[in-house]
């Protein structure tokens, strides 16, 4: 018998709210989730409170992910069916879990640690999306009888982004993927209702949380970045040879060639959007934080996020399509302005001396802390430095490799910046702390 979209993989009473209701609740008042106050989005979650952390972040993704859902379920109702159906609830909570698993300095730690996983067994690695999942079926904490949130079926279904294993990438666009061999039961388990009945689909549930991704770190991340003098917003608006530099730049960029816009389309296109946003007239100057410049940053912003949510009558729509692999079709003139905007990010932000410096700095801490655990749960199990709450595992992982390393990863990826920080100051003796000052709570 095919289980529902409801079920847990561990059976529960049932309560008063819907259980879709019920594990987006659960993901919200999470340790997990809490974390993330912790945790960069593009810089340093302590840089100041005016940039986006990884908190902040997935409670905007869940916003545009519920209208997003809400959206589609109006106004494509048989579509949506025939796709096996579209809970807010599910997007909702999706959304608020995609980044669980993010460990503390973002990409830079992701690539770290696959590095480190990876050089001790190629089969090994890390991904980001893939520590999520963990997180909500083993890692997270709730009660005594079961490991994680044991969220239902549909809504483990709409995390898996990429839904398929390492071993899978094989043909694969990207080189991302979305479970760990030890958690294929759990997999399984939410792959009961795959779309079309087919293995490496996203849910429609799942479309849209990529998709709210997607608009949200795309606007959010450029408001940020304008607004701490990184992005020259004001040059491009303008017209200045900025503009023009940014678009040779993208002509040649291999993401425009992916999405097939050719160099004409981009200069033409590129200037289109640029004009268009010269309304906000305070935008043509560097942000000086006066009050006409927030006025007009909160008009781009909730523009932005309205018209890409399908909700501007002049422009085509997303629409939902169950006979393709991407059941949400985006239109390319979203495309193209997602592209711009994750484009500026990637010429002005990443690639800036300073935040490479500050990477790297971050990618050693990483690599060294990893090393660390993983070779004092190795010899020593839990009379090693390991939190209390890892000593089974720990205890388990001794004098196993593999288990050590994997352990090492899950501390990591349960600390907040701060948090690691402090810990590798201690370990290199540049802050010992005191006894009493606890790392991890």
């Amino acid at each position: 018998m095919t289980p529902s979209r409801e079920q847990r993989q561990i059976e529960e009473p049932t309560y008063e709210r819907t259980p879709f209701e019920v594990d987006r609740d659960r993901v919200l008042y999470s340790y997990e989730f809490r974390r993330l106050a912790g945790v960069t989005q593009a810089a340093n979650a302590s840089e100041g409170p005016n940039l986006h952390n990884r908190l902040t972040h997935s409670l905007k993704v869940a916003q545009v992910g519920r209208r997003l859902a809400q959206y589609l379920k109006l106004r494509f109702p048989g579509e949506v069916d025939s796709c096996g159906g579209l809970d807010v609830d599910v997007v909702e909570c999706a959304c608020l879990a995609h980044d669980l698993g993010h460990p503390p300095f973002g990409h830079a730690a992701e690539e770290v640690l696959n590095q480190c996983l990876g050089a001790i067994d190629p089969n090994l690695g890390f991904e980001g999306n893939a520590q999520s999942f963990r997180v909500v079926v083993r890692r997270a904490i709730r009660r005594t009888r079961s490991d994680g949130l044991n969220l239902t079926s549909a809504t483990l279904n709409a995390i898996l982004k990429y839904p398929w294993a390492q071993a899978d990438m094989k043909g694969k666009e990207t080189r991302k993927w979305g479970f760990y061999p030890e958690e294929t039961e759990a997999f399984q388990f939410a792959r009961t209702h795959a779309p079309n009945g087919r293995s490496g689909l996203q849910t429609l549930e799942a479309a849209a949380m990529d998709l709210a991704d997607d608009i949200a770190y795309s606007v959010h991340d450029v408001d940020d970045f304008y607004r701490a003098g990184m992005i020259p917003l004001d040059q491009l608006i303008s017209g200045t040879d900025a503009r023009t530099s940014f678009l040779d730049w993208i002509c040649c960029h291999p993401k425009a060639r992916s999405l097939g816009f050719s160099p004409s389309e981009v200069d033409t296109k590129g200037n289109e959007y640029f004009e268009s946003l010269r309304a906000a007239s305070s935008l043509r100057a560097p942000f000086v934080n006066t009050r006409e410049q927030l006025q007009d940053l909160h008009t781009l912003t909730s523009s932005h996020i309205t018209r890409f949510l399908g909700c501007a009558e002049d422009l085509s729509p997303i629409q939902i399509d169950p006979a393709e692999d991407v059941q949400i079709a985006r239109p390319q003139w979203l495309n193209f302005e997602i592209m711009i905007l994750k484009l500026l990010m990637q010429r002005y932000v990443y690639q800036d001396n300073s935040l490479l410096a500050q990477q790297h700095g971050h990618k050693r801490l990483i690599n060294e802390v990893f090393h660390a655990l993983m070779d004092s749960i190795e010899a020593h199990g839990s009379d090693g430095m390991v939190p209390r709450r890892f000593e089974r595992e720990a205890q388990e992982a001794m004098g196993e490799r593999l288990l050590a390393a994997r352990l090492a990863a899950d501390i990591i990826c349960s600390m907040d910046e701060p948090q690691i920080l402090m810990l590798y100051q201690r370990l290199l003796g540049i802050r010992p702390g005191i006894l009493a000052e606890r790392l991890i709570h």
